[in-house]
């Protein structure tokens, strides 16, 4: 896979060997057939083609504005990409370069291009960058687009939607509501079943999960993640996180849902040190565990 560096390179060498075989061809027509075949017209227009686009996806990268308008008066394709499939919108949008991915977009780079695997407003929302996320809303981002990649350990996120990445932990309450008030469906599920309020819950990102309740998301949704599957509400008490557990049941979850379909929630609690939560789920109207069972659950737990 070639370098940005090394497509200049290529670039530069082609151009380069066109000049140096016009210079021979000047000198004797013996000359000239001992030099490679001059490049046509359409190659030296192509070689330059490629060492602008190159440029611009350097200057995308490093937020350089005024690079990329001067590129793209040349002639610079505003959808250019790598090898690797990175468009100069996800450069400029990694990168949190509002202004350039504006010029970018007055250009007609095309907001919902898939560039490797992601979007452009997935990277946004995930990043938090709300003024970034406004401006490829109003070019006609997809707001429930979904992604097809890879995380940075090599696992697949598909079908994760912007609102998902929203609720990330670099996520924002500011980007959930542009997302929602841009259309994006609140209870969209990626492949493996995960919602963004999921995500909130999972990333511990309290003012995402707020801005997503006001929606009212359903709340019964479950994740299957290797060999368990639960809802929003035992994510919450698996974390032992008794704040966002209150606001979950306030919203409407369900707590008489259980780990692995036996352990209710609040015997987990009692089970697992958390007063606080358990505290909580009793208010919700769980029953207490009988000395018994909870006897019989600890000897099951310390059992091969």
């Amino acid at each position: 896979m070639l370098s940005l560096a090394a497509l200049r390179r290529t670039a530069r060498i082609l151009i380069a060997a066109a000049a140096l075989v016009a210079a021979s061809v000047s000198t004797t027509v013996a000359a000239t057939k001992s030099q490679a075949p001059v490049p046509k017209p359409e190659e030296i227009s192509e070689a330059r083609a490629i060492l602008r686009n190159a440029d611009l996806l350097v200057a995308c990268e490093e937020g350089n504005t005024a690079k990329v308008k001067q590129l793209l008066k040349e002639g610079a394709d505003p959808n250019a990409t790598r090898t690797s499939g990175a468009s100069a919108l996800l450069y400029a949008t990694a990168g949190r370069h509002t202004e350039t991915v504006s010029v970018l977009l007055d250009a007609k780079a095309d907001p919902n291009r898939s560039s490797a695997g992601l979007f452009p407003l997935f990277l946004a929302s995930e990043n938090g960058d709300i003024e970034t996320v406004k401006v490829l809303l109003r070019a006609g981002a997809n707001a429930n687009a979904t992604i097809h990649a890879l995380d940075q350990d090599l696992k697949p996120r598909n079908g994760d939607t912007a609102l998902i990445a929203a609720a990330s932990p670099g996520g924002t309450a500011a980007v959930v509501k542009a997302l929602l008030g841009a259309g994006a469906d609140v209870n969209a599920r990626a492949e493996n079943g995960k919602t963004a309020v999921m995500q909130a819950v999972a990333s511990e990102n309290l003012n995402v999960l707020a801005a997503l309740l006001v929606a009212k998301p359903k709340l019964d949704a479950r994740m299957t993640d290797e060999d368990s599957d639960f809802d929003a509400l035992t994510l919450a008490v698996g974390k032992s996180n008794s704040t966002i557990v209150g606001m979950l049941i306030d919203a409407g979850a369900d707590p008489t849902v259980k780990f692995d379909d036996e352990v209710t929630l609040l015997e987990f609690a009692i089970l697992s040190n958390q007063p606080v939560v358990a505290s909580r789920l009793r208010k919700a109207g769980l029953s207490e565990p009988s000395a018994e069972r909870l006897a019989a659950l600890r000897k099951a737990a310390t059992e091969p």
